[in-house]
């Protein structure tokens, strides 16, 4: 796997889910390790966030330092029924950045998968580029059904 590095202040991230599992939790974090990540509290949270890269893996060529990226949350194991359905977004042992494990927006730096990356239009903020996930469950639940929503359909992104 090919990872993107991204070190330093966020430039933006949600507290959503993770200000509740701070304040009230463990809820979506698991208590015990969880079954993608194997880490165990403490974790850093904000698993919606955005920012500028700082390095990249030696394979990843469409992603430089430099570039403003947001980062798509979710950490599915790619082997359940669902996974292999092409429904990632809901799998069996679905996780996040952050509550799930593998440090969040709120650490000093992050390696994240390639495949989590999403190198953000020139004219699009860091801020609205941390809130994306956000962005999908919203339209998703003004359309009531994601088996019609074009930002969650099979591959859970928007």
């Amino acid at each position: 796997m090919d990872f993107v590095d991204l070190v330093g202040h966020f430039e933006f991230h949600g507290l959503t889910v993770d200000l509740h599992e701070y304040l009230e939790g463990p809820h979506y974090s698991p208590a015990g390790p969880h079954p993608i990540t194997n880490e165990d509290l403490p974790r850093t949270f904000g698993h919606e966030f955005a920012g500028t890269v700082v390095d990249v893996g030696s394979n990843v060529k469409d992603i430089k330092p430099g570039d403003k990226v947001s980062v798509y949350p979710l950490l599915y194991d790619g082997t359940c029924s669902r996974c292999k359905a092409g429904y990632p977004n809901i799998c069996e042992n679905l996780g996040f950045y952050g509550i799930s494990g593998w440090g969040g927006g709120l650490s000093e730096s992050v390696s994240v998968n390639r495949d989590h990356v999403y190198k953000l239009p020139p004219n699009m903020t860091t801020e609205l580029g941390g809130i994306s996930s956000l962005l999908c469950l919203l339209i998703c639940s003004s359309m009531r059904t994601s088996r019609s929503c074009v930002a969650c359909r099979k591959t859970g992104r928007l």
